[in-house]
């Protein structure tokens, strides 16, 4: 029995291997494999943000309303992510700040702090859109202070590939410096996240920020506002657990008073589209001792393992590495109607061969009373004698080989009908296709 494994590594991780089975006449031999795959991980399609606007306003009074009109369109299925801002021109005391739209969606304020007593960034945000929200529609931040100047700021994206309640992990931290940071949030609970942070800069403007996105986050679109302070958003899409923070920095030699947040929001759980596999041709007509070809094409997301299972007999079976496409992974199936003498069965052999033996055992006797009775001498005779035995040895070697006394060659599988059976498995999923053999 022999096994055949062969793996190829790609942004799926797919392990194939080919399990040949024989049998025949008597007891069959069953073999089983036990073959540990690398665990498969398809990141989940979390969309790249849109920018849906901003807009920046001044007021004085008790309360502090902020709006912007959408530039784009956010899908129905869809989020929408507000980051918004308050700035104090004098100290006025913050008590909560809400978020809604033209079309009346329902908005859950993720987190919302102060920043030097007179900053008050925050994140907004709906989810799981019932209609698609227009452009042109109306977004809206209001924060309730109960008096003083105040400038606002708004910004808002839009983002497909989230849960309907996705919020998971938030931080937020105020300082003084170039290097603003949330701080660590708690670890996340989902694998794919999408990591959104707002960082305000109190005293520095866009232009006099220059302000560069934490290590693997995208910057937004910036905004300024009507005090000297800035708005920067940035987003990353994260594909494992972990700690993570939203920070960045600011240009060297510049300093401000800064508020830093960060929401994090899980993804919708990927799940495995269906899985087929499709031999062609479905069936192979071979004569004993050929060989013949199977195209298979794997079409599902994460087929990460195919075995080939070929019985009875010794027909032998392997599945070339499979290359990976867009939309499809193709292989290679090789049945092979050849064979091998089997173990410990001694090599088949003509009756001749037994004839020719027996011939040479009984006239190797005969060839020591084959000699010239006139010799002359003792010694001539005894020297003839010996040429007859060796060309009489020399005669037998040729009868035997001449006879087939040699071990037989390799012969073809029986004739008969025989199945292949393909499987694709892609964690718990698998598909089955059957390749039927026909040796004649």
């Amino acid at each position: 029995m022999r096994f055949l494994i062969r793996s190829a590594a790609d942004r799926r991780e797919r392990r194939y291997f080919c399990l040949p089975v024989s049998g025949g006449p008597g007891p069959s031999i069953l073999a089983a494999i036990v073959l540990f795959l690398l665990p498969f991980k398809a990141q989940a399609q979390i969309g790249t943000p849109v920018d849906l606007g901003k807009n920046t306003i001044g007021i004085n009074g008790p309360q502090g309303t902020v709006s912007m009109t959408t530039t784009a369109a956010a899908p129905a299925g869809g989020s929408i992510i507000v980051m918004a801002s308050d700035t104090c021109i004098r100290s006025c005391p913050f008590s909560s700040v809400s978020c809604s739209d033209s079309a009346g969606n329902a908005y859950t304020t993720d987190l919302a702090a102060v920043a030097g007593g007179v900053n008050f960034p925050t994140i907004c945000s709906t989810h799981h859109l019932a209609a698609a929200l227009p452009a042109g529609s109306t977004i809206t931040a209001t924060f309730n202070l109960r008096f003083g100047a105040q400038s606002l700021i708004i910004h808002a994206i839009s983002v497909t590939g989230l849960t309907s309640v996705p919020l998971d992990q938030t931080a937020s931290a105020q300082g003084i410096g170039p290097t603003p940071s949330s701080g660590n949030a708690a670890t996340t609970t989902a694998g794919d996240e999408l990591l959104i942070g707002e960082i305000e800069a109190e005293q520095l403007t866009v232009a006099n920020a220059g302000f560069t996105p934490g290590s693997g986050y995208t910057a937004l679109a910036p905004v300024d506002g009507l005090a000297s302070e800035s708005l920067f958003g940035e987003f990353k899409i994260v594909s494992a657990t972990g700690v993570y923070a939203a920070d960045g920095t600011f240009a060297p030699g510049t300093t401000s008073g800064w508020g830093a947040l960060l929401a994090t929001y899980k993804a919708v759980p990927f799940i495995h589209p269906p899985l087929t596999v499709v031999a062609n041709p479905a069936s192979l007509s071979l004569a004993s001792g050929q060989s013949g070809q199977v195209s298979l094409t794997i079409t599902g997301n994460g087929s990460n393992a195919v075995s080939v299972q070929c019985a009875p007999v010794t027909v032998s079976c392997s599945v070339s590495t499979p290359v990976v496409g867009a939309n499809s992974t193709t292989a290679t199936l090789t049945i092979d109607a050849r064979s091998s003498l089997a173990r410990n069965t001694p090599p088949a052999s003509s009756g001749l061969d037994h004839s020719a033996l027996a011939a040479f055992g009984m006239m190797l006797p005969a060839t020591l009373l084959v000699v010239p009775l006139g010799s002359r001498s003792k010694k001539t005779a005894r020297g003839r004698r010996i040429g007859t035995v060796l060309g009489l040895l020399l005669l037998m070697v040729v009868l035997i080989n001449g006879c087939g006394g040699h071990p037989s060659t390799p012969h073809g599988v029986p004739a008969g009908n025989y199945s292949v059976t393909v499987t694709a498995t892609s964690g718990s999923v698998t598909a089955n296709t059957n390749v039927s053999v026909t040796v004649h």
